[in-house]
């Protein structure tokens, strides 16, 4: 289960900041590989799951990620194919994660006209 993170998520302790490497699955049927999608995700010290930090193609056109954040009752996806855990260190609360990614705008990312693939941050 999923759902907007609210104003008392933000307080939170994060022990690990898990990136994980999902598979999207085939886009055309002819295709011999899956495609890949990572996110990552914040995992709560409360024990009520995670934070996941994911940047989406909005719509058909858009060529500007979209970055989410969502409370997940999980801390492992399961369209994982393999994931990287870092720990956090002491104190980190989830305000203070959020701050770093909107501070150093990595809430902004180009995307491939496709949406299938990424390109840079602006």
């Amino acid at each position: 289960m999923s759902r907007p993170i609210n104003h008392a998520d933000l307080a939170v302790g994060v022990t690990t900041i898990r990136v994980t490497v999902h598979t999207t699955g085939k886009f055309f049927e002819g295709d011999t590989c899956s495609g890949n999608h990572a996110s990552i995700y914040l995992i709560l010290a409360d024990g009520s799951g995670s934070i996941r930090l994911n940047m989406i193609k909005a719509g058909p056109t858009d060529t500007k990620g979209t970055f989410q954040t969502t409370h997940c009752g999980y801390t492992e996806s399961n369209s994982t194919l393999h994931h990287f855990d870092i720990k956090a260190h002491d104190g980190l609360k989830v305000k203070d994660a959020l701050a770093l990614v909107e501070g150093n705008r990595r809430d902004k990312y180009e995307l491939a006209r496709s949406g299938v693939g990424c390109r840079f941050w602006w």
